[in-house]
């Protein structure tokens, strides 16, 4: 019986992560070269990724340009456009499904607490999540499953009996060693994976109701 369900962030409640790609890719062009999608995307659902985008524009660039200025850049750029940015489809209708099946709710996110609470409080999302856990509760973040068996073990259920929503490969990888159901929703971003170690793949949370996607992950 799922009692539970686990949200990613990044890229899932909010695709900030197109956004930020889209963004630093146009940083690239000014500098004439291009940042592939797939070279990007490794570094999607941890900040333990061994690709750095900035140091890696410097040396592609053959100028004497500093990573931390490009990172800078990055940073200014985005929180400029961020405010555009829109729940994803179906997240809320998930949500309310959740609570009116009286399932607790709790997020499992790479991303810092700060940033985190930048977005809730902006989209007003506190009052429906039991529990957060973010970068700053755990020594490991993803694809290291720390962080969703601390979810675990603060909404008081086993993992058959959770559901963990995921757009990345290393988040998708994180659930499923955590002995959570993962349903993956990818985005442009991280589109080109097959999450095949996933119970279930989405185009969108509207594809499927929450009851539906519960029993689809029953049947297998």
């Amino acid at each position: 019986m799922i009692r539970a369900i686990v949200f990613d962030f990044d890229g899932l409640i909010i695709d900030t992560e197109t956004l930020e790609y889209e963004v630093l890719q146009q940083i690239y062009k000014e500098y004439e070269v291009e940042l592939l999608i797939e070279t990007y995307a490794q570094n999607i659902g941890t900040n333990m990724g061994e690709f750095n985008p900035y140091t890696n524009l410097a040396d592609l660039s053959k100028q004497d340009l500093d990573a931390q200025f490009i990172k800078t850049l990055h940073r200014e750029r985005l929180h400029l456009v961020l405010p555009s940015l829109v729940l994803r489809e179906g997240v809320m209708d998930y949500i309310h499904q959740a609570k009116q099946m009286n399932m607790k709710i709790a997020l499992a996110t790479s991303s810092n607490r700060k940033w985190i609470d930048e977005f809730f409080t902006r989209y007003d999302l506190h009052q429906y999540f039991d529990y957060i856990c973010t970068s700053d509760d755990v020594t490991n973040v993803k694809p290291n499953p720390e962080l969703y068996l601390r979810a675990l073990s603060l909404l008081g259920v086993e993992g058959h009996e959770a559901i963990a929503f995921e757009d990345s490969h290393n988040g998708s990888l994180a659930a499923v060693a955590a002995g959570i159901h993962c349903v993956a929703v990818p985005n442009p971003v991280t589109q080109h994976f097959t999450f095949e170690h996933c119970s279930l793949i989405l185009t969108s949370m509207a594809q499927f109701t929450l009851s539906e996607v519960i029993d689809r992950i029953g049947e297998k």
